[in-house]
């Protein structure tokens, strides 16, 4: 994935998707907190990026099988509310992997080309998580 002036590109292994800030409604990281065998609590970040009109299904296909239909997280807490009602249902959810300097440069690339976009850190109700990374 690369963020840069232009917006957003997320390659995968056959496609590559190109989302250009103003195609944008937000993007945040979300997480599920998970509670290991020893109760120790786990944060399982990943990345949501949210379209101001959803693609159509086909668009993307390799992105597809990462695109979510919740209840956005300005419906969950207040502030985000006030701050954020636009926030469509749809989102792509990217895997990221577990490495707090890949979470900040994300933060400070965004904030860097369109801070409004960036929403931040919250809460998801599910796992979302390959069974393997539990």
């Amino acid at each position: 994935m690369t963020i840069e002036q232009a917006g957003i590109t997320w390659r995968g292994v056959h496609h590559s998707a190109q989302f250009t800030w103003d195609d944008l409604a937000g993007i945040g990281i979300s997480y599920y907190q998970s509670v290991t065998e020893e109760t120790r609590k786990k944060r399982m970040p990943q990345l949501d990026i949210y379209e101001r009109e959803p693609s159509p299904v086909g668009r993307w296909p390799e992105l597809d099988r990462r695109r979510r239909f919740e209840r956005p997280p300005a419906l969950q807490p207040r502030v985000l509310q006030r701050r954020w009602p636009q926030l469509p249902g749809q989102r792509y959810r990217l895997m990221l992997p577990l490495d707090d300097t890949v979470y900040r440069m994300i933060e400070e690339a965004v904030r860097a080309y369109r801070p409004q976009l960036w929403l931040g850190w919250y809460r998801r109700s599910e796992s979302d998580t390959p069974l393997l990374l539990h």
